[in-house]
């Protein structure tokens, strides 16, 4: 887990524009609502039991009837959906089996077998080769999530960030997705606490984000954000996200 720990705080100070690494902290590790003492083996289990997707060639059909048999080197962000949504699902399913949530994302242009998979996700956008922001893709989520073939879990996206008590209170099993913006170029100092909390809570399926052809996954942190922002680099090194990437390299499918 150190090298997890190192690879992940790299990744975000490039991502928001500062140089140079983190040493390792004792401090809890929060992954996912959960929280963990460092180097605790459950750690592993519990980032073991989070489902991974990466991009895919040889696709048995092209998407949207195009000439892209693969999503290598601009699916990141789609992918980082799909892990979203498959925590969602695992979460409001406690008794379906994992090869039964897999199931759903396999990419294959079956809607009825394989609902969330990456030909459904690019017939609703229409367009294919091309990178999605996070907002975008979660609209498209919503397009496409049918609940009569996800156990009857609903999807809710809200609207402008809001979420009114009415269209969410009379729903049994639902995954919420929020876009919002926190910077223009990277995160702004100011969400980081409202960040960390969101990682805190036992409802956290992970927070989507990155720029284009750079998607990561936010799973969890270890470390202090400190209340003061004067310092920006100061503010960010005293915390090391740990994160999960959709990887350049790609998996044959089949």
């Amino acid at each position: 887990m150190l090298s997890l720990y190192y690879a992940a705080t790299g990744a975000l100070r490039r991502l928001i524009g500062l140089p140079g690494a983190h040493t390792f902290s004792s401090s809890p590790v929060w992954l996912l609502g959960r929280v963990f003492e460092p180097l605790e083996e459950r750690i592993q289990r519990e980032w073991s039991s989070i489902i991974w997707c990466s991009y895919r060639s040889n696709f048995s059909t092209a998407l949207h009837g195009d000439r892209f048999f693969s999503d290598s080197g601009w699916g990141c962000m789609l992918r980082v959906c799909q892990m979203q949504l498959a925590e969602g699902l695992k979460r409001c399913c406690r008794d379906l089996e994992i090869r039964s949530v897999v199931r759903k994302f396999i990419d294959v242009d079956r809607p009825d077998v394989c609902p969330l998979g990456i030909h459904q996700f690019i017939e609703a956008s229409r367009s294919a080769g091309r990178w999605f922001g996070p907002s975008e893709i979660s609209s498209y989520a919503k397009r496409i999530w049918k609940p009569e073939f996800l156990d009857g879990v609903q999807l809710h996206l809200a609207h402008m960030c809001s979420i009114y008590r009415s269209s969410i209170l009379q729903k049994e099993r639902m995954i919420l997705l929020i876009p919002l913006q926190l910077g223009v170029d990277g995160i702004d100092a100011v969400h980081m606490p409202l960040f960390k909390k969101s990682l805190m809570h036992p409802n956290c399926i992970g927070i989507a984000g990155g720029k284009p052809r750079s998607a990561l996954f936010f799973v969890g942190f270890q470390g202090i954000v400190f209340e003061s922002f004067s310092d920006r680099a100061q503010m960010i090194m005293s915390c090391t996200w740990i994160l999960m990437l959709s990887s350049p390299r790609y998996t044959k499918q089949g």
